[in-house]
């Protein structure tokens, strides 16, 4: 199935809000935890990163699809790290699923990113 820009924008704007409830929750929940305070505030930052992204999405795929990538790795990012906090505690193994999961779904947008910006990167020919 290839994307296309409405679908991709559809896409970044539901997973934010969904993302948005789920870091919501999990700061109603933190317990006063300062690090699952500050993880849920950098997963609502994401959260409004791809809002906006969703929103912005034909502007940015013409001027700046490097800002859309580069937004999109540091979300890759904060999975992993996600997941290696987790690795201390018993939830590791749901952790993975998530940090697989997150990180195909960040590989295929990224790469839809690139193919509807038209900065696919080039394969050299021999």
């Amino acid at each position: 199935m290839r994307e296309t820009a409405g679908s991709l924008r559809a896409y970044l704007i539901i997973g934010a809000i969904l993302s948005s409830l789920i870091h919501l929750s999990s700061l109603a929940q933190s317990g006063g935890n300062l690090l699952a305070i500050l993880l849920s505030l950098i997963g609502l930052g994401f959260s409004f990163a791809y809002f906006y992204m969703g929103i912005a999405l034909k502007k940015l795929l013409e001027r700046a699809p490097g800002f859309i990538v580069k937004v999109l790795m540091a979300g890759a990012c904060y999975l992993v790290i996600i997941f290696l906090l987790s690795l201390a505690t018993d939830v590791w193994a749901a952790a993975l699923v998530r940090l697989v999961l997150g990180l195909l779904i960040t590989w295929y947008l990224i790469r839809n990113v690139r193919r509807l910006s038209g900065q696919a990167p080039s394969v050299p020919t021999a």
